[in-house]
């Protein structure tokens, strides 16, 4: 199934499906039942068949133990994330990831060039206080 409109080509936002079982946008889709001519029946804006529309005005004149028994002609639908996108995550997650290494990294590389100019001046230190020592003692 693709993963885009028919009517706006674009991602769907809020996917619903026809009777007949295309996908559209609930927004697509509406603004093309609401240029129908008639105002209970349509028709897919892909293969054009034609289904009813159930108003939900139409409702009140139905006693609320049936309303469940009433189906309404578009069913919202929840779509799995495509394997492009869920691809595109794992490699945005993986570039942050790598990105917090190298960050690490520069951090480490710093921190070990203070402390081996540490050492030095006191290995330094060190050296002249022994020499100094030896001069005493001597």
């Amino acid at each position: 199934m693709a993963q885009s409109c028919a009517i706006c080509l674009s991602p769907y936002d809020n996917p619903v499906s026809t009777p007949c079982g295309h996908v559209f946008c609930i927004k697509c889709i509406n603004i093309h039942i609401h240029m129908s001519s008639d105002g209970y029946k349509s028709f897919c804006p892909s293969c054009r068949a034609r289904f009813h529309i159930c108003q939900s005005y139409a409702l009140r004149n139905v006693p609320r133990q049936y309303h469940q028994f009433m189906l309404p002609s578009l069913r919202r639908i929840f779509l799995a994330t495509s394997p492009n996108s869920e691809v595109d995550e794992l490699k945005e997650e993986l570039k942050d990831a790598k990105d917090r290494i190298s960050s690490q990294s520069r951090r480490l590389k710093e921190q070990a060039k203070e402390h081996s100019l540490a050492m030095s001046q006191l290995t330094k230190q060190l050296d002249a206080e022994r020499r100094q020592n030896e001069r005493l003692n001597a």
